[in-house]
């Protein structure tokens, strides 16, 4: 399991339930002001849904908070096609990719907003920087203001086709078939390579650091020299996993290995070599 929380000030990681922060772990760049605070403190209870969103997560919060209202926000959405990870200040920007969503009587919310970057944040001024998996944040009202509580979830974004197109000839993601070597044999997405999900379970991380470290070295050059200049860590890579349709479950089981073992820059194509092949038949 990796070391680091789902966030910087989160107290634990975990790919599929809600985590807390701790006010004491909060990062280098609130401690001269404390941004998030007063973005909490200055947002109405106003119900507000983005105007754009590409992610719309369904989180179960529980009955407790059922009836009230959810303030969220994530980092914003990154409109460069770079590898290279910004920090946290830079990618939150303004709060712009937030909203306040209610929870239903049965303690379920859906959140809309656009799929966050990755940032890099320090526990404080003498740490190295971290970079930490793609989260929403949260916070639920009380006696009409915001609960001073902060919740996280990890964000885990599924990209239509032109999306993972455009991320295929990028050359600075690797893609990931996560199928059995079998299926991977009888037809893949071109330039894409096999590492089936119960194989990347068995795997320690120094072993999925070898492989990826050699994927990298034969075919893609650009995240082998970022790699070289030490301009990005070997978990912080852009990957994208898929598998057969979007009923298979194997990208996503993939995936999830792959974040417990440290990996955080990981997205899904959930279309899968179906929806693939129906948009790019075999010559």
């Amino acid at each position: 399991m990796p070391t680091k929380g789902s966030c910087a000030s989160c107290l634990h990681f975990d790919v599929d339930k809600i985590v807390k922060s701790k006010e004491s772990l909060k990062p280098s760049w609130l401690s001269k002001h404390d941004y998030t605070r007063h973005f909490i403190d200055e947002h109405p209870l106003t119900l507000k849904t983005p105007k754009t969103f590409n992610v719309e997560m369904k989180m179960e919060v529980g009955r407790r908070f059922a009836g009230r209202r959810l303030l969220y926000w994530a980092a914003n959405e990154k409109k460069s096609r770079s590898p290279i990870i910004e920090d946290a200040r830079t990618a939150y920007g303004r709060f712009e990719n937030s909203g306040v969503a209610k929870v239903s009587s049965t303690g379920n919310v859906v959140l809309r907003f656009d799929c966050p970057q990755l940032y890099k944040a320090k526990h404080n001024d003498k740490s190295k920087s971290t970079t930490f998996f793609r989260h929403v944040h949260f916070v639920v009202d009380k006696d009409g203001e915001w609960d001073r509580q902060i919740y996280t979830k990890v964000v885990i974004c599924k990209y239509r086709f032109n999306t993972f197109i455009d991320e295929l000839k990028s050359g600075t993601t690797v893609i990931i078939n996560a199928l059995p070597a079998e299926y991977f044999a009888k037809d893949h997405v071109p330039n894409s390579y096999n590492l089936f999900h119960k194989t990347i379970a068995k795997m320690s991380v120094k072993e999925l650091h070898d492989w990826f470290g050699e994927v990298i070295k034969i075919h893609y050059p650009k995240l082998a020299s970022h790699l070289k200049s030490k301009k990005l860590e070997m978990y912080e890579i852009p990957i994208v996993t898929y598998c057969a349709h979007e009923k298979c479950n194997a990208s996503e089981l993939a995936l999830k290995e792959l974040m417990k073992k440290g990996f955080v820059n990981i997205n899904e194509y959930g279309g899968g070599i179906m929806e693939y092949r129906k948009m790019i038949p075999v010559d």
